[in-house]
């Protein structure tokens, strides 16, 4: 069986001139749809639990008070404390910035219901 080389070092493969006695294209699609429907039910599991740490935070946080996600207190030093750029030494934002940021930047694009009527009723302000 001959065979070249893509590439050198780490990720090297190697590409074969010719296949195995009694490989058929049928192989080659049952593993093509295996890995799909592997992918589609990991997907499915890091959603749900995406979804259930979304609700805990949001649960955990709702105790504390409707707007505690904007509350630097209720997190710690590492996550609300801003940064410096290692390249340029500027400032950046903290990851709660960041965080409450991309949360104003949803609720912005969002065309939900609930998202309208706390614009209209309560001042566009959110509760966790």
């Amino acid at each position: 069986m001959r065979a070249s080389r893509r590439r050198r070092g780490p990720g090297a493969h190697r590409v074969l001139a010719c296949y195995r006695a009694g490989t058929r294209i049928e192989h080659a699609k049952d593993i093509i749809d295996f890995d799909r429907r592997l992918r589609m039910l990991v997907m499915d599991g890091v959603e749900r639990i995406e979804v259930a740490v979304r609700m805990q935070l949001g649960y955990m946080l709702g105790r504390t008070s409707p707007f505690a996600h904007e509350d630097p207190a209720c997190f710690t030093e590492a996550f609300t404390a801003p940064g410096t750029d290692p390249d340029s030494g500027e400032p950046v934002p903290s990851s709660h910035a960041k965080w409450l940021e991309r949360a104003d930047e949803r609720r912005a694009k969002s065309d939900e219901q609930f998202v309208a009527h706390f614009r209209e009723k309560y001042d566009d302000r959110m509760p966790v």
